[in-house]
């Protein structure tokens, strides 16, 4: 149509550019609608399954509950009020042995672990995936141990069955009949199906580390982009946690630096791998501590007023770590509370749950006082 003929129709220059404007700023809308309804829908497939795990939560790392079960007299208290607070259930009234109670306290993390991996956003799942491989690592290590110091006889009570660790690859070790046969058994494992160093304990261990270190780097890669940042720091941070206890832990018991260097893992998003030599080097805790100057994780410790550097135990080295983790599943929650947040804090807080409920039981098993029991356990300020 000519502009001649658009002006015999009524039809002016400046309409027409008004109407182009107008489609270019509907287009600008759509797009931006586009946009942010993939954002709602996202978060939208995140609502049920956090305000689940609110629901569930952490109990055993909360001041009120932790409180009341540590003044129980009995195992057998705790246990029926863990049954009526919903934290444990098909469980004995009583239990007999300190196997017994490893295994409520195991049983109850895994089962928990599973239920909720099968009820989050598809896009989280990678991430609990992982996190039970890190308990599959943790039983891992138990057979290793166990195995190749000769005390197979207590693997199959002592084991929980969880992914890769069947009752017919405990009994492929158990039944071995000598070294060679039980390092063949564990190599079936795909943890340690790469390795081909020297069949030890120590290096089996940290192979079996490395390998499940690997795993959690590159959950970022499995997970959508929307959430592969938040994802790739909790990963980096936690395993920043890791070698840092494992640096620790050796000034502690007065490692060679050398020693402790080689069971450095990977390194994690703030501490890098020269950073870590450099705190591996260190002459003891405070220079350690002194030596990660200027980082997140020096905030939350020189925060620790209770951490005495120059007369730690290794109780108190334990609460430190724990701490770390706490203070870091806090800040994930409230920076990333409509999408991982809530699972990032959950996951860290188990572990800690875990140990909480383990030296209920096992303290007064034992028959520790109240201010004992409450020493061995972290609480959530």
């Amino acid at each position: 149509m000519s502009i001649v003929d658009s002006l015999m129709l009524g039809i002016t220059p400046e309409m027409v550019i008004g109407f182009f404007a107008v489609a270019v700023i509907l287009m600008v809308i759509l797009f931006l609608f586009q946009s942010y309804y993939d954002i709602l829908i996202e978060i939208a497939s995140f609502v049920y399954p956090n305000a689940r795990i609110s629901s569930i939560g952490t109990p055993l790392i909360k001041k009120e509950v932790v409180n009341e079960l540590s003044e129980h007299e009995s195992v057998s208290e705790i246990l029926i009020s863990l049954r009526n607070m919903n934290i444990l259930s098909n469980i004995p009234d009583s239990t007999g042995s300190r196997k017994e109670i490893e295994n409520i306290v195991k049983d109850k993390v895994i089962s928990d672990m599973i239920s909720m991996k099968n009820s989050v956003p598809k896009a989280e799942r990678p991430l609990f995936e992982t996190f039970l491989d890190i308990y599959e690592a943790k039983i891992l290590k138990t057979i290793i141990s166990c195995s190749l110091t000769g005390d197979t006889n207590n693997i199959e009570s002592n084991v929980t069955y969880l992914g890769h660790i069947t009752e017919s690859f405990v009994k492929d070790i158990t039944s071995a009949s000598n070294r060679d046969e039980i390092i063949a058994a564990l190599k079936i494992h795909p943890f340690l199906k790469g390795y081909s160093g020297e069949a030890t304990i120590e290096e089996l261990i940290h192979y079996t580390d490395t390998v499940l270190t690997t795993k959690l780097t590159s959950i970022r890669f499995k997970v959508p982009p929307s959430i592969a940042n938040p994802i790739s720091e909790f990963t980096g941070r936690y395993i920043d946690i890791g070698n840092l206890n494992t640096i620790l832990r050796g000034k502690l018991f007065g490692e060679n630096p050398e020693i402790t260097e080689s069971h450095i893992i990977l390194p994690g998003f703030q501490l890098s791998e020269a950073k870590l030599k450099e705190l591996a080097k260190a002459e003891n805790i405070t220079e350690v501590i002194s030596g990660l100057s200027g980082t997140y994780y020096s905030e939350i410790i020189n925060s620790e007023a209770a951490f005495n550097t120059d007369a730690v135990s290794q109780r108190e080295l334990g609460k430190l770590i724990d701490r770390l983790y706490l203070d870091m599943a806090n800040r994930f929650r409230s920076s990333y509370a409509l999408t991982v947040g809530p699972s990032i804090k959950y996951l860290l807080t188990r572990f800690i749950e875990e140990k909480n409920m383990r030296a209920l039981l096992m303290g007064r098993f034992v028959n520790l006082n109240k201010e004992d029991i409450e020493d061995m356990i972290t609480l959530e300020a």
